[in-house]
């Protein structure tokens, strides 16, 4: 997934920015730290009430912050063969992470999610802060590559 976003400025708090967010039945969650990095947490097909710490698949944040009011690229890629999801800042990859190798299964978590949502994480969480950001260019890509 790829999008171009510009922040104004930070927040105190995590700033979620896009996930396809439904209670107990999510598969990713993308956000803004206070520090200025961009990351994405991705959650396994497992059953959990959302508070099980083995839940998480793989999250990884870029290396530094990006630029305040700059328009800058994010854009995220999971590597199943090498069990790895990267994160690139302008084409450039920032940072990398392995899923831990007690985890066989890198399924993402089944979800009946019908829709993105942007800005917030719509339950009765209220620890992350809503989205103060520009995006556009939103892409999702599926791509597959055959080794014969």
């Amino acid at each position: 997934m790829s999008w171009d976003m510009r922040i104004p400025a930070l927040l105190s708090t995590r700033m979620v920015l896009l996930s396809n967010w439904k209670k107990d039945m999510w598969q990713f969650i993308s956000f803004l730290d206070p520090d200025g990095r961009v990351g994405l947490h991705t959650r396994r097909n497992m059953h959990t009430s959302g508070s099980d710490p083995d839940q998480g698949l793989v999250d990884v944040l870029t290396a530094s912050a990006i630029p305040i009011g700059q328009w800058v690229n994010i854009a995220f890629s999971f590597d199943r063969t090498k069990r790895t999801l990267y994160v690139y800042v302008n084409g450039k990859r920032s940072n990398e992470s392995v899923v831990r190798s007690s985890v066989t299964d890198l399924t993402l978590h089944t979800s009946n999610a019908t829709h993105f949502q942007f800005g917030l994480q719509a339950d009765t969480f209220t620890g992350n802060g809503t989205m103060n950001a520009d995006i556009r260019n939103l892409r999702f890509f599926k791509l597959f590559t055959s080794t014969q």
